[in-house]
């Protein structure tokens, strides 16, 4: 019999078949930064035409303690006694057991300078040039801000989580009258923690990498800019301004060794990653890859100590995270066009138009022992236009329409008629999914280029022709472009801009009518009626982009939302 008495009479018993209890001896921490700034700054005006600006400014961002020490942390360079002497054990904050004799683990970065320097130069009594440089650093990571910089490396061995089961299925594991059976109290402070693949049944944990020195090193960016501004009349003026900027330090990025991923040269072995690590798979593996390493310590064995799990970095744990290996980088390039019209005739505007390019390698999914290959352009607007514009009616007094007759103007006067009017176009298009055959912890794929594919890729007309809600709705892009990479490879498409695909471009016009009502003086009723999208110009999302997928190249909803007219009244007094 594969099964036997009556789950009900087990539960009037309290015969439980299986328990898990979890129970922290650190229910929160309380996280420290310290943060110290200076700066020098002044202006200078050298002539009557040419004025500096110069300032220098230091930053101090002192990484994060925990108020009590209570923090675990994973060193990667003293030996596991538990896995045969291989590097990387746990280690804990403060000056207790197994402890680095310090607060924190993490260098403090005193190379923060950040200068700036701006200048003006006038040309004629219409024109100015101007120009900037400077670098200026953010939180992130183990200096706070986001990134995981709030919580430290974490808390392992300050809390149990054991669980109880059933030997076989049918006897309970405890009964409840008799309470949860004893078990080992938290906090642990055992160095070998964690550790497994080495014929034990000890639980399985992530270490938290916390990188000495890329930890405490903040984001820092460059930016800079050089522009002309022109009167062209006594109320307009027209500037145009090149504006780029890089960043450095930022959050992503991979670091190869540190991922503890597999390496791509071992990719060659094909399955055989997913094998266990015993000899004879061993010996076929070396006639493929002579090269192949031998065991990682003398007692590498258990369920999942396979081929692949003793090529990682650190063999001795199911995943190890870098948790602040922020090396990614960004670039960006513009073109910004502003035209401003102060208050005439009623009428006052602001344009903005950006004519951009960024690229980008702060996400990715590929190996990161190849991270160059994740650097694409982001998936920002490469268009930008805003018009901002406000327009008092000519109505009433004061105007030439209207202002004759006392209860026209009452009803007419005042009226301001405002909007904003915004175009971006399409974005560049994401990762092209694809299916991939590769092994655990050795990163994911994109697809390849389909080498025999000459036809259009895009199809069909514009995005949202045709029925979308249709059984055969139409696909946007032609699904044989690319193809899935073979087995054991990643792919040869960039993470972003594949074909140099964008999606459908985004389109809005918001307005409102506003007046101001005077009851007496310091009372007034203001009435104003918005419209949002108020032409119902529909922005549709981007196409499906992954050629496993029945809908891809298909539009399956939209990215804005439809016209919205609201009504509202205050008084003020």
């Amino acid at each position: 019999m594969t099964t036997t008495g009556n789950s009900y009479a087990s539960f009037l018993l309290g015969a439980l078949n299986s328990s898990n209890v979890t129970e922290d001896s650190v229910v929160g921490t309380g996280a420290r930064y310290g943060n110290y700034s200076y700066w020098i700054q002044d202006n200078f005006k050298v002539s009557s035409r040419l004025m500096l600006n110069l300032g220098l400014r230091h930053d101090i961002f002192l990484p994060f303690k925990e108020v009590l020490d209570r923090e675990s942390f994973f060193n990667p360079n003293l030996p596991n006694s538990a896995a045969g002497g291989a590097p990387g054990i746990l280690m804990f904050m403060g000056n207790g057991p197994n402890s680095c004799k310090c607060r924190t683990n993490i260098n403090t970065n005193y190379k923060n300078f950040g200068p700036r320097i701006g200048v003006a130069y006038t040309l004629n009594d219409k024109t100015v040039i101007r120009a900037g440089y400077t670098i200026m650093y953010t939180h992130r990571g183990a200096v706070g801000g986001r990134g995981g910089g709030r919580i430290g490396t974490g808390t392992l061995g300050y809390s149990a989580s054991p669980s109880f089961v059933s030997p076989e299925g049918y006897s309970p594991a405890f009964y409840w009258d008799n309470g949860v059976p004893s078990y080992a109290k938290p906090p642990f402070f055992e160095p070998t923690l964690g550790t497994t693949f080495n014929g034990t049944t000890s639980p399985a944990a992530t270490m938290q990498y916390g990188d000495p020195i890329i930890g405490g090193r903040p984001p820092r960016y460059q930016n800079w800019n050089l522009g002309v501004q022109r009167a062209l009349t006594s109320t307009l003026s027209l500037s145009v301004n090149y504006v780029g900027s890089n960043g450095h330090f930022l959050g992503g990025g991979g670091r190869g060794f540190w991922s503890d991923q597999v390496h791509p040269r071992y990719l060659v072995l094909g399955n055989l990653l997913t094998m266990p690590a015993n000899s004879a798979n061993l010996a076929t593996a070396r006639n493929i890859l002579p090269s192949l390493p031998g065991l990682p310590y003398p007692n590498y064995s258990g369920t999942g100590a396979t081929i692949g799990q003793m090529l990682r970095s650190f063999p001795q744990y199911t995943n190890v995270s870098d948790l602040w290996g922020d090396v990614a980088n960004s670039n960006y390039n513009s073109l910004q066009l502003t035209a401003n019209k102060r208050l005439s005739h009623g009428l006052v505007f602001n344009l903005y138009y950006t004519y951009a390019k960024a690229m980008d390698d702060t996400a990715g999914t590929r190996t990161a022992y190849n991270w160059k290959t994740e650097k694409a352009p982001s998936t920002d607007a490469a268009n930008v236009l805003n018009i901002l514009w406000v327009y008092g009616l000519p109505f009433g007094k004061g105007h030439s329409l209207g202002s004759g007759n006392v209860v026209v103007e009452k009803l007419t006067s005042n009226w301001q008629l405002s909007g904003i009017t915004t175009y971006r176009s399409g974005q560049f298009l994401g990762t092209v999914g694809a299916a991939c055959t590769l092994p655990p912890n050795a990163g994911s794929c994109y697809a390849d280029y389909n080498p025999n594919f000459s036809g259009p890729i895009r199809i069909n007309g514009t995005y949202g022709s045709g029925d979308l809600l249709a059984t055969n709705a139409p696909a946007f892009l032609d699904r044989g472009a690319w193809m899935s990479p073979t087995a054991y490879s990643y792919g040869n498409t960039p993470r972003t801009g594949a074909n140099g695909l964008r999606g459908p471009s985004n389109s809005n016009q918001s307005v409102a009518l506003k007046r101001d009502f005077g009851i007496r003086e310091g009372w007034k009723i203001s009435v104003q009626a918005d419209a949002f999208n108020v032409f119902n110009w529909v922005r549709f999302g981007n196409p499906n982009f992954n050629i496993t997928s029945a809908n891809f190249g298909k539009i399956t909803g939209t990215a804005n939302s439809p016209r919205v007219v609201q009504f509202n009244a205050r008084l003020t007094f």
